[in-house]
């Protein structure tokens, strides 16, 4: 009842006065309540609504995101402990995907070929985000999607029969789709992290600048390889070094 006119059209009202704007939205999207577990509806009057200090106390911000985003925005979501549990096992099994991918690049430096078959998956895939989005922004079938893909690589990545631009690719689309959602993809991303020893970073940087140099200069892969391992550990802790040739960068 509370959404019938004049609801919207006074809400305009008010917002374009307060703002000085002709327009204030163009658009109104209306959400699903959110539940309890005993399908009572969260609201301040009946006082059983979580704050997100009070959330952030058991639960880290990405497990609820990614619990946001397995129901239609539209429809009722049950909060309950259960729901979180399934999203951070979710969650888990991206990141695991992930670390798996990037130990295979690391590792499979010779391009193998493979059948094509997960190639194809990934550009049916594409296909099915682009239709998941423009249908009512079905972010279930989006996770579907993810879910499908991973299903389909991992006894590739086990039996060492895929090819590494395959993993490349693969990687890259749930990397796309994480970053879509403001999902880190390593754990200790989704936390504060503690302030970084510039210094330090710079002595670490520079030597294994030092040992990169060696490797490139004896065309040992082995030394390569672990300079790009501890590359993609540093980018598990927020920090993120770029290499250009003989130069080199950082961000954190």
């Amino acid at each position: 009842m509370d959404l019938k006119f004049p609801h919207h059209e006074n809400e305009e009202a008010q917002s374009c006065a307060y703002h000085n704007c002709p327009q204030w939205v163009n658009y109104w999207i209306h959400i699903g309540q959110l539940n309890t577990k005993s399908s009572e509806k969260m609201s301040k009057s009946l006082k059983n609504t979580i704050s997100i200090k009070a959330l952030l106390k058991f639960s880290k911000p990405d497990d609820f995101r990614l619990a946001c985003l397995m129901s239609h925005y539209r429809s009722r979501m049950e909060f309950s402990e259960e729901l979180l549990n399934t999203a951070k096992r979710t969650l888990k099994k991206y990141r695991n995907f992930l670390s798996s991918c990037e130990l295979y690049i690391l590792k499979n430096t010779e391009e193998i070929s493979d059948d094509g078959s997960l190639k194809y998956l990934l550009l049916q895939s594409n296909e099915k985000l682009h239709q998941a989005f423009c249908d009512d922004f079905d972010t279930p079938e989006v996770i579907n999607i993810l879910n499908r893909i991973i299903k389909s690589t991992n006894p590739l990545l086990i039996s060492n029969s895929i090819s590494t631009s395959t993993v490349i690719s693969l990687r890259n689309f749930i990397q796309q789709i994480l970053h879509l959602f403001n999902i880190s993809e390593c754990e200790n991303m989704d936390i504060a992290r503690e302030p970084v020893d510039e210094e330090v970073l710079d002595i670490l940087k520079d030597f294994r600048q030092n040992i990169r140099e060696l490797g490139l200069a004896t065309k040992n892969k082995d030394i390569l390889k672990c300079c790009d391992e501890v590359r993609s550990k540093l980018q598990c802790k927020g920090i993120d070094i770029k290499d250009f040739n003989k130069s080199k960068t950082h961000s954190v």
